[in-house]
């Protein structure tokens, strides 16, 4: 008799210890993580957040204390956590989400400092049954990174629509399904970018006149080297 007692509780303490989501309720992520170059990036931290705080939410606070808290109310805690291989490569699998959130963030960070940190927020409609592939990554390494500052001086009849840089810029954060598409600014800013390299400045100008909205349109090939630099945008 005691030794079935003794089954029973084992079994109910088994049954209590399994995981509270099954294979097919989880999440995948594959991550491959390179340099500039292409060479893959070994011992890469990935984080995996819910929902979407600013780039500076998470690069200026230590989170480590709270890993595998999953899915509490707190954008503090992580629900997935690794780093990546020899290869660059990691696989991260969380909980299907219970408490509605639809859109995650994933912090990439160099242990040693030598990379640029960058966040990705990629929502459940990215998944194609549960899988989410994000290969093709890539860190810009801190050394070889100058500042661009885009500025501008108008007239106050004129107004800037927006503008794009094309080159290699270091972003610190990306939205997953635009990660291939160039940028789209409508703001004075700041940006990290690779020196030695030419970067395609393009933007589009309203003038208010007493006949209509003139529109115009400008590309500026901006020479980047060892320095930062600033650049405005000024009347047509």
């Amino acid at each position: 008799m005691k030794k079935i007692i003794t089954s029973l509780l084992l079994l109910l303490l088994l049954q209590s210890c399994d995981k509270v989501y099954s294979l097919k309720e989880r999440y995948t992520v594959e991550f491959q993580i390179n340099d500039t170059n292409l060479n893959p990036l070994p011992n890469i931290n990935i984080d995996l957040y819910p929902g979407d705080a600013p780039y500076f939410y998470y690069s200026n606070k230590d989170f480590s204390s709270n890993k595998g808290n999953i899915f509490s109310n707190d954008e503090l805690d992580l629900i997935s956590f690794g780093e990546t291989n020899q290869n660059g490569h990691v696989v991260l699998h969380f909980p299907e989400p219970n408490r509605g959130l639809s859109v995650f963030s994933t912090f990439i960070s160099d242990t040693e400092n030598q990379y640029k940190s960058l966040k990705i927020a990629f929502n459940e409609s990215d998944f194609d049954n549960n899988y989410l592939s994000a290969a093709g990554l890539k860190l810009y390494r801190l050394d070889d990174l100058v500042q661009l500052v885009i500025r501008t001086n108008l007239g106050d009849n004129i107004r800037l629509v927006d503008y794009t840089l094309n080159g290699d810029i270091a972003y610190n954060e990306l939205i997953f399904s635009d990660i291939e598409a160039v940028q789209s600014f409508t703001f004075e800013d700041g940006f990290d970018v690779q020196k030695n390299q030419n970067i395609i400045l393009s933007y589009t100008l309203e003038e208010f006149t007493d006949t209509g909205i003139v529109t115009t349109n400008e590309e500026i090939n901006l020479s980047i080297n060892e320095d930062n630099l600033e650049y405005t945008i000024q009347n047509p």
